[in-house]
This record gives structure tokens, sequence and C-alpha cells, in this order.
């Protein structure tokens, strides 16, 4: 009864916020091109300097550079699931209603193991705005499975268009690190609690078959009491002295934290398309990782090594710890090797450049498509 109450309360406060962001919409003075490719993005990367860019925002950094964001003067909004503006309805009601053309880049759902009861509520608005585009772009072929199964068949064109990465930013260290300590690298936003504990443990098999190993914690850990938590497990494990922690950082600090390493660990259950896991690669880092979601389409057989798990959408399964520590024992097996693999990877399937192009050829296609 809780959670609907709760509900309801959101519910109502959304809909005040979205009457007056409707009333400001229908101020505006908006024109609509007639020729080029004039995108908007919901105006959520905002200016302030201070704000570290991660998750969905990457992409349209990415895109913006080539295509810059129009305000007032747009042929094409371009909405991405996991960076959406918090007036995306009104916003896509508003510019429909003008001839804008929408096109929609569709990230992970919500899902029983994780959103519990409120998985339909929480997929409820991802679902009325996907089946409102002109074009779906999925960010990986698990995208598209768990979004037919959640949100339902589009029927227009789509695309599965894998996540990319600035190559030319992201790339392996000029000078190689020291073979010891053996580094590991978790890196991200970590929102699931055994995903960091699974590797801590891996952590602590090392160190207990005498490995000389290190590890890189890295980004934000969002759940309550996690830090906590955290030092708790580091503590009982007895590895405060193999643990390096390390703050939210930015696109620019990013290849820097990469090159740190020799190994990134991301295990992650069902991950749609993991942006860390292309950056990484394309630092020379192999990945070692859950064989579940999006990445053995990013990881494959080159990039790195995924661990089979059960294959559920009500529970989470992560892992072991001895088969994690495993893997890292393998890939230090040849770890040069394994570095040439990832970089290659990286440079054949996750090239910007290429992503630009492909979005481009996207666009003018959207615009010169006649219902």
């Amino acid at each position: 009864m809780l959670l609907s109450l709760k509900s309801l309360l959101f519910r109502v406060q959304q809909k005040r916020k979205d009457l007056q962001y409707r009333n400001t919409l229908s101020q505006r003075n908006f024109h609509l091109p007639s020729d080029g490719i004039h995108p908007n993005y919901g105006n959520v990367i905002t200016e302030d300097s201070a704000e570290i860019i991660h998750g969905g925002k990457i992409k349209l950094l990415h895109l913006q550079e080539v295509f810059p964001e129009n305000n007032n003067s747009f042929n094409i909004l371009y909405l991405v699931s996991s960076a959406r503006s918090p007036f995306a309805k009104e916003l896509v009601r508003w510019t429909k209603g003008k001839g804008v053309k929408l096109i929609w880049n569709q990230d992970g759902v919500a899902y029983p193991a994780w959103a519990g009861k409120n998985t339909k509520f929480q997929n409820e608005e991802m679902s009325r705005l996907i089946h409102q585009a002109d074009y779906v772009i999925y960010q990986s072929a698990f995208c598209r499975e768990s979004a037919d199964r959640f949100l339902g068949p589009v029927k227009v064109p789509a695309k599965i268009l894998m996540n990319c990465a600035d190559i030319h930013l992201f790339y392996p260290r000029d000078h190689y690190l020291p073979p010891t300590p053996w580094t590991l690298l978790a890196a991200g936003t970590h929102q699931q609690p055994d995903r960091v504990f699974s590797i801590l443990e891996a952590v602590s098999v090392l160190k207990r078959r005498q490995k000389d190993i290190r590890l890189i914690l890295a980004g934000r850990l969002d759940w309550p009491r996690a830090e906590e938590e955290v030092r708790n497990t580091i503590d009982r494990y007895d590895i405060a002295d193999l643990i390096v922690s390390s703050p939210p950082y930015s696109q620019e600090e990013a290849p820097q934290l990469y090159q740190r390493a020799h190994v990134l660990l991301h295990t992650k259950y069902k991950d749609p398309c993991p942006t860390v896991v292309i950056e990484a690669m394309a630092c020379g880092l192999p990945v070692i990782g859950s064989k579940s979601g999006g990445m053995p389409e990013l990881v494959g057989e080159e990039g790195g090594l995924l661990i089979d798990v059960p294959d559920s959408w009500n529970e989470m399964y992560y892992p072991s710890a001895e088969k994690l520590a495993d893997a890292v024992e393998n890939i230090f097996d040849d770890l040069p090797g394994w570095r040439i693999k990832a970089r290659k990877r990286a440079l054949e399937l996750f090239n910007k450049e290429t992503w630009i192009k492909s979005h481009k050829k996207i666009f003018e296609t959207i615009l010169t498509f006649h219902e």
C-alpha cells in the first residue's frame, strides 16, 4: 500500500510539473527547418562545468560535436532512454505536433530482479515514448530483446547500434605498466552491491593464492550505506592495503584511469551496453565479467573472458570469486596478447567516427521518410 501511495503522489506532482512545462513550451518561438540536419537532445546537457557527464549523456556529447543542439529550430528530437528529460512526455507531444521526427535511443529497461513490483511503473513512460518514435536505435541486441519483452515490439524502422568510444582519446599508454602488481580496475556507477562485493572477494582469493594484486575501485558507490558496507567488506577480507579508491571521474579523466590498470572487471548483471567496457578495451584493457546482457556482444571472444551465469529476469547472478580469480590468472598468462586483441576489437567495432556516420545516415533517412 505504501508503494501505491508513493506512486500516486509522484504522479500528482509530476502532472503539476508537466502542466507548467507545457505552458512554457507553448510560449516558445519554434521554427521547423525545411532542410538540413538540426537535432535537439532534450536539453539534458548542461553547461555546468562541475557536472560529471556519464551514462547516456556521453553519446549526446559525441553527437553534439558534429550536430550541435538547436533549441527553437530543429527537425529531429533525439532522446536517449537512460538520459531523457524529466519532461520527455510533454516535449515529445509538443514537437511531434510541430512535425519534428523522434529518434529514440533505447538502453536498458526495468525488470523484476531489480525493480520488483515497480517494474511496470518504471517502464510505463519508456513504453509510451518508444512507441511514438519514428525510428528506434537499440544499443545492443540484448537491448532490443529486453525492450520487446517489457515495452513491446515497435513497428517503425530500427537499428542495433552499439555505443562507441573516441579511440584517439582512449588508447593504450605509451609506456606499458610494470607487470606487477597485477592492477585490476572496477569502474563506473556501482548500483548493485554484489557487483562490488564479488570483485572484492576475488581480490581476497588472489591474495590467498599469493598473487601480487591491486584493485582500483573507481566511481560512485550508489546504494544506501554503500561506503560503510564496502569498508566493512574490505576489512573482513583484510585487503585494505590492496584497494585504491578513486572518486567519480569525468570523460577527460577517464583515459588516465584506464591506463593505470591492466584489466577491467565488470560483473554487473545484464548490463545492456556498458560504455566503460568499450572505453577499457580501447585503452587495451581486456575485460573480465558476467556473460549476460549485452556483454557477449561487446566483448566477444577477443576482448576478454566472460563467465557463465544463469539467465533470469527475476534474480540477479554474479560470477563466483573463485571463477573471477581464475579468469584473472588466465588473462595474465598472456596479457600482451589480450591487450592487442582488446584494442583491435575496439578499433573495429566501436570507433566514434563510424558511429557518427551511422547516425548521419539515420538522420538523412528519417528526414526524407514519408509516411
